[in-house]
């Protein structure tokens, strides 16, 4: 089921993500727009709501000429869903996969294999707090 989201970010500003469907990916459940889960052939789930996903960490699909952003539910499926969405083939070989956080890459993929190792938000940037660190492990 499409659901138009909504929803209020860690700094409790308004953000709308699109018209969202859960889907599967490698049997992995996550969230995406849904003209882009049908551009990549994945499962579409039919649930009535969307359930609570990561919004300040999330997967980004980089394509020569797009991005195709995943929203997961669970961190401990942010590495095994990175992977396996670097090996999907329905647009083409995907350049890369990243985990992003505060607009910074902390993990990529490429073709099913580590291409940049996990990092945390501490790697980019000076003076943050243990929480804000906190946030950015998966």
């Amino acid at each position: 089921m499409v659901t138009t989201v909504i929803r209020k970010n860690a700094d409790g500003f308004d953000v709308n993500f699109g018209n969202l469907v859960i889907c599967e990916v490698a049997g992995i459940r996550c969230a995406m727009e849904d003209w882009r889960a049908k551009q990549l052939s994945v499962t579409v789930v039919d649930e009535e709501e969307i359930p609570e996903f990561f919004d300040d960490l999330k997967l980004v699909m980089q394509f020569a000429v797009a991005q195709i952003y995943v929203y997961p539910f669970d961190k401990a499926d942010i590495k095994p869903l990175g992977k396996a969405l670097s090996e999907l083939k329905a647009l083409g070989n995907v350049e890369r996969v990243d985990v992003q956080h505060n607009a910074r890459a902390l993990m990529m993929w490429k073709q099913g294999a580590v291409f940049s190792e996990q990092k945390t938000i501490d790697h980019f940037y000076c003076d943050m707090t243990e929480a804000e660190i906190e946030r950015s492990r998966f």
